[in-house]
Order: structure tokens, then sequence, then C-alpha cells
């Protein structure tokens, strides 16, 4: 009986979801486009539309908290900005005083996150610790946020309107993502983030943390996605990784590779 529950809260969500698409574009919902939609409003369709039904929202109850926090934003019923820092404040709040957290109170950050106007997004994103984004990596139930998280992280990095200093914290927080046992996609996300701001501001500390990541032990399939990355950005620091202290050995045939290249 409950999987036939659950079942049909997945499919009604969908279907909303493609509804919505619908009448707000007068588009084809089979395939879903930004344009000319709320980026929030958008987060919460493009959600519910998910191909795996344990991505989408998992009650009615909860597609309509995250519609009614769209409009509340979209039409400045509450200030996007108060709300995050509130949100944030209640989850560091917690963390420290009780070292736990209220699930739906991430999932709420994350959503509203996506409302902000980049510049203010950029600085929210910043006051993120290593801790969150522990938290966010390493339970299962924030895997469908994690790749638009991370490539808004991207976009703060790429802006970069932050001292050099920063990105020492930037790559710390990215090492604390890639140490966990997340989707293999979203680790060799964070290494990627993690070069790029070691690479923009050339600090030694943020460049050791891109090679503790690439040295460490990997399962294989961690491996291959290391290497892509490796391949895209070969930073002058990433190619001076001594291949004998990579722990896998086909990352280390990739560096001395790479290494033979550079000198030719």
């Amino acid at each position: 009986e409950g999987g036939f529950k659950t079942a049909a809260a997945a499919w009604d969500v969908y279907t909303l979801g493609k509804s919505f698409y619908k009448l707000l574009t007068n588009r084809n919902a089979k395939f879903l486009t930004d344009e000319g939609i709320e980026p929030v409003l958008y987060y919460v369709i493009e959600k519910c539309c998910r191909p795996k039904p344990d991505e989408r929202y998992q009650t009615l109850a909860e597609l309509k908290q995250a519609i009614k926090t769209a409009f509340d934003l979209i039409l400045k019923r509450v200030d996007a900005e108060a709300t995050v820092n509130a949100l944030l404040n209640s989850v560091e709040e917690k963390l420290r005083t009780e070292q736990r957290y209220v699930p739906s109170k991430i999932h709420e950050l994350l959503e509203s996150l996506h409302a902000l106007e980049k510049k203010v997004q950029h600085r929210f994103l910043r006051k993120l610790d290593s801790n969150f984004f522990s938290i966010v990596a390493g339970n299962s139930r924030f895997s469908s946020e994690l790749p638009k998280f991370m490539s808004a992280y991207r976009d703060m990095i790429e802006a970069n309107e932050y001292a050099p200093e920063f990105a020492e914290k930037i790559a710390q927080r990215m090492e604390s993502v890639f140490n966990q046992e997340c989707a293999v996609e979203v680790r060799g996300f964070a290494l990627e983030n993690a070069i790029r701001a070691a690479a923009l501001a050339g600090r030694f500390a943020a460049m050791f943390s891109c090679k503790s990541m690439i040295t460490r032990s990997l399962p294989d399939d961690l491996a291959v996605c290391v290497e892509e990355v490796i391949r895209r950005h070969p930073e002058p620091f990433v190619l001076d990784v001594e291949p004998s202290s990579c722990k896998h050995k086909h990352i280390a045939n990739v560096l001395t590779e790479l290494k033979k290249a550079r000198r030719k």
C-alpha cells in the first residue's frame, strides 16, 4: 500500500509540474527551458519533473509550500535576502548548539538561495562553511539539489569578487564535498571548482587542497572523473603533482603522460 501511495504522489507532482510549465509558457512541456520564467519558480517546476521520482517533491504538501515560498519571493511578500539570512542563522544556530540540523530547513535554504540576485547570492555562498558543505554532500536527501548548488558556487568562483586568500576556504569546502560518498559527478565538480579557485587566486594552500584530492585513494569511477577534470584544467600546479604520490595508478599514468606532453 505504501508503495502505491508513494508512486501516486510522485506521479501527481510530475503531472502538476508539466501542467504549471505549459500554463506559464504555452510551450511544449516535453522539454523544459527556463526562458521567461523566474529562476525560483523554474527551480520548483524542474524539481517536479525530474526523471527519478525520489528526486521530486515527495508530497503535495511539500510542493504547495515550495510554490508559496517561490511566489512570496517573486511578489516580494517577503524580503528574499532577509529570508535567506534568517534560514542560514537558524541552521547555523542549530548546528552550533545542538550539533544537528533540520533537513527541511536545509532544503528551504537551498531553494531560497536561487531567488537571490547574483551578487547577493554570491555573498551568502561565501558565508557557508565546510560543515555545511559536508552536510549537503553527505546526506542523500539533498542529492537532487547538489548539482545546481555546485553550479551556483562555480558562478561565485568565476565572478572572483573576493580576496585572494578566500580561495583557500573555497578549496577546503570543495575538499569536504570531494571526501563525501556522494555522486561521482558532484565530487568531480568539487575538484574542478577547487582548481579554478586556486588558479584564479594563485594561493598555495588552495593548490595543496587540490593536490590532496588528486593523490588520495580513489574508486575507479571517481578516478575516471578526476582524469577528465585534470585534462580540462592542466594548470601548472596540477601537472607538478608527483605521479608517485598518487594512490590510484591510473591518475599517476595520466599525470606522467601530461608531463611528457608539456615538455615537448
